[in-house]
């Protein structure tokens, strides 16, 4: 069983394409966003890993979108980690449709541990795996 962090975004109207539904790229705003608040609820804020010199950034997405996204929805972002290993780290993404729990898209992105001066991945540090133990 999995433990979730969920983020719920706001539909603005701006997120809306010429087809009338949420654009393909603000659910990749919406998932990093979920990943941020994710790290900011477990302790590690933008500041605390810049104190660190260190950041996870983004190696790879995946994306499977399954269904289209309106205005007037609303919707529930569930987020989890893999077990961390070495300088990656696994971060899962459901978002559902609040409404009728329809799943709306599913992914992944493969984040990796990097020193801030130099860019090159490093082991994430055992506090960090710690922190985001309970939701995997």
């Amino acid at each position: 069983m999995k433990n979730i962090f969920v983020y719920r975004p706001e539909i603005k109207a701006a997120d809306i394409d010429n087809l009338g539904h949420v654009n393909n790229e603000v659910y990749l705003r919406w998932l990093i966003e979920a990943a941020v608040a994710h790290s900011s609820f477990v302790g590690y804020t933008l500041t605390k890993f810049l104190e660190m010199q260190s950041a996870f950034v983004v190696r790879r997405h995946e994306l499977d979108y399954l269904l289209p996204t309106f205005q007037k929805d609303r919707l529930r972002i569930e987020t989890w980690t893999d077990p961390m290993d070495g300088s990656r780290a696994l971060r899962h993404y459901e978002i559902y449709n609040e409404e009728n729990n329809k799943l709306i898209l599913k992914g992944q992105t493969m984040w990796v541990f990097v020193n801030l001066q130099n860019g090159r991945p490093i082991k994430i540090p055992d506090e960090i795996i710690a922190a985001f133990a309970e939701y995997r």
